[in-house]
């Protein structure tokens, strides 16, 4: 491998794990797991609506881990559950006006923040983080199914 690609990879990585513990310490300080956190803040950006099976694709997260984090956002009296008029076993995830008071005093300025993070960017910059970003997700992602077939051949040689 190129010494400088495994360089530049390295700190991608490192700069990747940094924004996941800058959001990791934001969801322990608001005393709420990683994705009862991401679950508040899918729903601020989707119009406080979404069903268990669009967060958990969304977010990349099981079904279970999901399910887990909206029983602790009913019991805070966050959200609730309603039946969708789409269809009788799809329920969406609603918040109560407690946890729009919630989301309002603290995901949205983070939300805010971040807004004000990025516009610090130039805009040709920013257009170009995002590209490249998905261009990186897509390749990144065609490389792992790759190497996970790898894995699953050797395990069956085993």
């Amino acid at each position: 491998m190129n010494h400088d690609i495994d360089a530049m990879l390295k700190n991608l990585n490192c700069r990747d794990k940094e924004i996941d513990a800058m959001y990791y310490k934001i969801a322990v300080n608001l005393n709420l797991s990683e994705s009862a956190f991401w679950i508040l803040y899918m729903l601020t950006s989707a119009g406080q609506e979404c069903s268990q099976q669009e967060i958990s694709q969304k977010l990349s997260i099981s079904r279970q881990t999901v399910n887990s984090a909206i029983c602790s956002l009913i019991q805070r009296g966050y959200i609730f559950l309603e039946r969708s008029s789409i269809s009788t076993r799809r329920k969406n995830i609603r918040m109560t006006d407690k946890g729009e008071f919630f989301v309002r005093q603290y995901i949205i300025p983070l939300q805010d923040a971040e807004y004000r993070a990025f516009l610090k960017m130039k805009e040709s910059d920013q257009e170009r983080y995002v590209a490249l970003t998905q261009i990186f997700t897509m390749n990144l992602q065609i490389e792992m199914e790759k190497y996970l077939g790898l894995c699953k051949e050797r395990k069956s040689d085993d």
